[in-house]
């Protein structure tokens, strides 16, 4: 009968001294609780939440869609938006990447 070249007491020593403590388990995670059915008030709160959060990100929203950008110049561009940055954010119209600074937007037109 072969022995094993550890005892568990000197495996336990090396897991501690290398700041381990024994081999841990993962811990059961709890059961998903049941969710009552939302009152029309909550879906109201719930629907205005969503609309908050949505303009907060402003163009994050939009970012590889196709916009209308309207500068206040009179100009307007159309082209995919690709890069968004605080003060500016970049359109690929048909011909070329046009940096667009958002202080000089009057307003933008989503073209799904």
């Amino acid at each position: 009968m072969r022995e094993e070249p550890y005892s568990p007491e000197m495996l336990e020593k090396y897991y501690k001294m290398r700041g381990r403590a024994e081999r841990q388990r993962p811990k059961p995670q709890p059961a998903a609780k049941a969710e009552a059915p939302k009152t029309e008030p909550e879906k109201k709160v719930e629907a205005e939440a969503k609309k908050v959060e949505a303009e907060a990100k402003g163009l994050e929203l939009w970012k590889g869609k196709r916009i209308r950008v309207y500068m206040r110049n009179g100009e307007a561009f159309e082209g995919l938006l690709n890069e968004i940055w605080k003060y500016e954010f970049t359109l690929q119209t048909s011909n070329k990447t046009v940096l667009i600074m958002k202080h000089a937007v009057d307003y933008v037109e989503i073209l799904i």
